[in-house]
């Protein structure tokens, strides 16, 4: 997933591929499928790893506006450091 992940970062989704996972992981194509069920699946398991990975702050206490602008910039964040989501 993190090959993925690094491939839609470098160079977009329309890259990435079984072909192109199994290349950045020096593996057979086939042999993706032991990790991955398969090419339909990824973007989600994709987008499950960075949404996991998004540092989060903690909003006890915040008044609602301060809420709605940090969960704003920490999702700008994402989106810039994935543009492929």
């Amino acid at each position: 997933v993190a090959a993925a992940i690094d491939i839609a970062d470098t160079d977009g989704l329309g890259a990435l591929t079984i072909r192109s996972v199994a290349a950045r992981l020096g593996i057979a194509p086939m042999a993706t499928y032991t990790y991955v069920p398969g090419k339909a699946e990824l973007p989600d398991l994709m987008l499950d790893t960075v949404y996991g990975q998004m540092p989060r702050a903690d909003l006890t206490g915040m008044p609602w506006r301060e809420k709605v602008s940090t969960i704003a910039a920490e999702n700008r964040a994402l989106l810039d450091a994935h543009p492929w989501v």
